[in-house]
């Protein structure tokens, strides 16, 4: 039980950072467009 929420726990993290890195990489994209 504690073990599948802690694996839980770091696969959000994941991909949260993810994320992140997606939204930075549009808004470079967009910024280098105007």
């Amino acid at each position: 039980m504690y073990g599948s929420i802690m694996i839980f726990f770091s696969l959000s993290v994941s991909s949260l950072a993810l994320l992140q890195y997606c939204c930075e990489l549009v808004i470079r994209v967009l910024w280098r467009r105007k």
